[in-house]
């Protein structure tokens, strides 16, 4: 690799009783935020029709106190997660909140040269 242009690599793949899994947390991450956002995940494991194509059929576990997976049902992500992002979204994009972050966005440096 070219010097500054090293790329950083990292491995999200963890095992479960001895199949590999994707923590739901990385999915954003692994897509760069271009196709399943947070809100985008959330929505297709609840069994949004518009978002599930893709998703029909997957399931989602968690750990539960001993560690051992246990499936979450789509109605949790709906009434839970779905509404959770919906309420984030809300008060992110109106307001004073919306308002500091994209000044936020705007002063945080995106090159090198622009952190100097």
């Amino acid at each position: 690799m070219k010097g500054a242009e090293k790329e950083a690599r990292v491995n999200v793949v963890v095992q479960i009783n001895g199949r590999d899994a994707i923590p739901v947390r990385a999915i954003p991450l692994l897509t760069d935020w271009e196709v399943l956002s947070p809100d985008v995940c959330a929505n297709a494991f609840a069994g949004d029709e518009d978002t599930a194509q893709s998703f029909e059929g997957l399931p989602t576990y968690r750990l539960n106190s001993s560690g051992e997976p246990e499936a979450i049902e789509a109605r949790w992500w709906a009434n839970w997660i779905v509404r959770e992002l919906a309420a984030c979204s809300e008060l992110c994009g109106e307001g004073e909140a919306g308002v500091k972050i994209e000044n936020l966005k705007r002063r945080t440096p995106t090159t090198p040269e622009e952190s100097a």
